[in-house]
């Protein structure tokens, strides 16, 4: 669903196959060339734990109270020209459910 940024710049969401919310947003970026965000909107870190498996990990969020802050990148940052040779693979997985060989 199309949606429009504070700042103005047009933004879709999405959920992905694990129900994550992800958007795909035109960035502020200056370039000689448009670029875009693309990727989860929050953090969801895991940690593997042994005859447990993955588990959740919570982050301490309260940073003006003297906690800890985090950062991840969980967005990819891509130029016009970064997708446009992503393109090819991306389509040939869309019509076959594999990814090229070469």
């Amino acid at each position: 669903m199309a949606e429009t940024t504070q700042r103005g710049f047009r933004i879709d969401r999405f959920e992905d196959a694990n129900g994550e919310v992800c958007s795909l947003q035109r960035s502020s970026a200056v370039a000689e060339e448009g670029m875009i965000w693309l990727g989860c909107s929050e953090i969801g870190l895991k940690r593997f734990t042994p005859f447990k498996g993955w588990e959740d990990v919570e982050l301490e969020q309260n940073m003006h109270k003297g906690g800890v802050g985090h950062v991840a990148n969980n967005r990819m940052h891509l130029s016009q020209s970064q997708v446009r040779d992503l393109l090819p693979a991306l389509q040939h997985f869309a019509e076959t459910g594999e990814l090229p060989d070469t």
